[in-house]
């Protein structure tokens, strides 16, 4: 005799013995003397049943497992184990109904036919029924198929008869789930075993803050299992419980009593406890916006997309990094807004409608689950007429996880965008801005482009207005990304408005991420770049020669034409304002560039030789030529003519300043020697950077003739910008005229 067979004949005296029971308390109080354990006995009567699933057993069907799903959706799955009394199971079906929950009852056979009107009572009130086996045994991978089949046969036949409903789905009490268990699932006509990892009972919780604190740690996509009428089991701890220790019954009741006895009631048991923790429960995942699905529809929120490989696009990649723009190759007077952290809803509105009164556009950086949890908000953000654009699928440091992980956040958060808002680009940028070169090569794998940014002036939310926009003296560029969080500052709204103030009064604008990005100019290499190599280290000239012929002051002209040039270099706001005075007046100058300004801003060189200005060479360093080796003062200006290249996309003008106009006849050689052409110091020093602009304006109008050149400054302590339109003015009306060096000097 088999251990099952045991065990049926154990129930079965028991099912004699409650009949007897059931007999004598019937004819104490009337009920009908005939209804019999045996009639009893032939209701559930299984003998078909069993026979046929046995049948059933040889086509080696299975029964598929229900587990914890891959998504991106804010949802999960909630059972329910066992069968408590009916008062305790009408009060938990109304905390479900309170908060519009359809789950599943997983229930033993034996328990049901103990109170079949339990059972009727939760399928009347809209829930439904699972077969938790005969009488939720523990460890039923160890059972036969053939006990496996009567079994779940019998307890299938008990709950239909109960319920009207022919049982779907199947529970085993801390079972490991073998193919002997599917086969024998599939024969007794259940379609799917529930294999959840997440248990959950009255013990659980002891508060608010417990419920909470678990929800926080719950995984999309998982199932969650609530014992009604049992404690845990020792293997489903774990990732189950908020506490990193199980309390005991006392504990949970004497934190519950507490509570209790605030509002004068003397009591509280076990099963309002368990009522208690699940309307918690289910408060708090309302609260984090999840969505419970039922079982039954669970399945078809597996997200495919988890489901990638992408290490095959890794290999066909062939290790290539994806470019990181911190700054855009622009010569566009225009700079990036960036925004991220899109919860706070009321900054977030308190933004945009500064962005409208400044009509300024911007570009925010979303993620994946934003875009699930906050959909309309971004809608507002695109009607609103700005851009969003890629930020994975969370706000989490990028560097921290594997190429698949990081491949996958940036794959599901452009396709959501593009399922959502019709959104497409190639743009990504990385919480906090920080990459590793598995970052880079994911991105590249996918065709992506990094985007972080080099202005973030709001670092903590203790800063005051003043100190923000301290750190915008001067301090913005073409091109520039700047980064705002959302979440952080309370007055973000009124010290932006400001910020765009400022960058507006330097007559500025901003423009988004992609669409400065798409009319970005393209860089070379420098040795892709004609004349790149026109100045070189040499050793082959004579120090000795009169370099004198070569060294420029006034330019022979039969015009009155004067020539302004300008040496060193200075911030976007200084410069943009000489170029757009001589872009007005349609004047056209000589500029030195002083090269190591020009590295830190190569859109701002390019600007200038785009407006149609010559560019010249005031050397790297800006260190005075006599104080310098010949060997030291080759390797300076051979340096700066390749940084000028490069930055400007072309041969600069072979022009050479040296700074503060002083030079030796050994220097001149040298200089002469590795490829410039001419010396250029000019007749008119404007001392601009040390007198005001009145003062300019008459040391040039005193010393002016044709052919004179005016030496002016870039600094931004210098009055050169505000002399400037000045001088154009005054000039002109002595009728004079105004070239650049290149084109008298050629």
């Amino acid at each position: 005799m088999n251990r099952f067979t045991k065990n049926m004949r154990y129930m079965f005296i028991l099912f004699y013995c409650i009949s007897i029971l059931f007999t004598i308390s019937c004819s104490k109080s009337g009920v009908n003397e005939e209804e019999t354990f045996a009639e009893r006995e032939s209701v559930y009567d299984a003998k078909n049943e069993i026979e046929e699933s046995l049948k059933r057993l040889k086509e080696d069907k299975k029964a598929y497992l229900i587990k914890d799903i891959n998504t991106v959706e804010n949802i999960i799955s909630i059972t329910f184990e066992g069968l408590s009394d009916r008062k305790t199971t009408d009060k938990l079906l109304d905390v479900l109904d309170k908060h519009g929950i359809q789950s599943i009852f997983f229930v033993s056979g034996i328990k049901s036919a103990e109170d079949p009107e339990n059972i009727k009572n939760i399928v009347n009130r809209g829930q439904k029924i699972g077969n938790f086996t005969l009488n939720a045994n523990k460890e039923m991978h160890r059972y036969s198929n053939t006990e496996l089949v009567e079994d779940f046969s019998r307890t299938n036949v008990i709950l239909s008869q109960i319920s009207g409903e022919i049982p779907k789905y199947l529970k085993c009490n801390v079972t490991k789930y073998n193919d002997e268990i599917l086969k024998s699932a599939s024969a007794s006509g259940l379609e799917a075993i529930i294999d959840n990892k997440r248990f959950l009972n009255y013990q659980s919780f002891s508060s608010k803050e417990d419920a909470k604190h678990y929800v926080k740690g719950i995984e999309k996509g998982a199932i969650i299992s609530i014992k009604v009428d049992s404690v845990l089991d020792q293997s489903e701890y774990g990732i189950n419980k908020p506490q990193e220790e199980k309390l005991d019954d006392k504990e949970v009741v004497k934190d519950f009593q507490q509570e209790i006895e605030k509002k004068d009631v003397k009591s509280i048991s076990k099963e309002e406890i368990l009522i208690k923790n699940v309307d918690m429960l289910l408060s708090e995942l309302k609260e984090e916006d999840y969505k419970i699905i039922p079982i039954d529809q669970f399945m078809s929120h597996e997200d495919a997309d988890f489901n990638i490989d992408f290490n095959k696009i890794r290999q066909s990649n062939n290790g290539v990094l994806a470019p990181v723009i911190t700054n855009i190759n622009t010569t566009q007077k225009d700079l990036a807004l960036t925004f991220r952290y899109i919860n706070d809803e009321e900054m977030v509105s308190k933004v945009l409608d500064t962005l409208d009164k400044k009509g300024t556009n911007a570009t925010f950086i979303v993620t994946g689950n934003e875009i699930i949890e906050y959909e309309k908000r971004i809608q507002r953000i695109l009607k609103r007429g700005h851009a969003v654009a890629n930020g994975g699928m969370n706000n989490d440091v990028m560097t921290e996880k594997s190429f698949n992980q990081i491949a996958f956040d940036i794959y599901k958060c452009d396709k959501l965008l593009k399922d959502k808002f019709g959104v497409k680009n190639n743009l990504f940028m990385p919480a906090y801005g920080q990459v590793n070169d598995t970052v880079l090569e994911a991105a590249s794998a996918l065709n992506h482009i990094v985007v972080t940014y080099n202005k973030n002036p709001i670092t903590n939310e203790n800063m005051s207005i003043k100190e923000i926009l301290k750190y915008f003296e001067n301090k913005f560029r073409r091109g520039d990304i700047l980064y705002f969080r959302l979440d952080l500052y309370q007055n973000l709204d009124k010290v932006l408005e400001k910020i765009i103030n400022r960058v507006e009064k330097s007559n500025y604008g901003f423009e988004s991420v992609e669409n400065l990005y798409s009319n970005r100019f393209e860089t070379r290499p420098l040795k892709n770049i004609p004349g790149w190599d026109a100045v070189k280290m040499t050793k082959d000239y004579d120090s000795d020669l009169d370099a004198s012929e070569k060294v420029i002051n006034t330019i022979p002209v039969e015009t009155k034409t004067v020539f302004i040039t300008f040496d060193d270099w200075g911030m976007d706001p200084t410069i943009t304002n000489i170029l757009d005075t001589l872009n007005k007046y349609e004047v056209k100058a000589s500029f030195f560039l002083r090269v190591d300004g020009v590295d830190l801003n190569p859109n701002l060189a390019r600007a200038i030789s785009e407006a149609g200005h010559d560019i010249g060479n005031h050397t790297y360093s800006h260190e005075e030529i006599p104080d310098m080796s010949p060997e030291d003062l080759l390797k300076d200006i051979v340096k700066g003519h390749q940084s000028l290249t490069k930055a400007i996309n072309r041969q600069p003008e072979l022009l050479f300043r040296p700074p503060r106009l002083i030079t030796d006849n050994t220097s001149l050689n040298a200089i002469l020697a590795s490829g410039f052409e001419y010396i250029v110091i000019g007749d008119i020093n404007t001392h601009d950077y040390k007198l005001p602009a009145n003062e300019v304006v008459e040391n040039v109008l005193n010393n002016v003739q044709p052919g004179s050149i005016i030496v002016m400054h870039l600094n931004d302590t210098a009055s050169a910008s505000e002399a400037l339109p000045i001088i154009i003015e005054k000039l002109r009306k002595q009728g004079y005229n105004f070239g650049k060096l290149s084109q008298y000097l050629n």
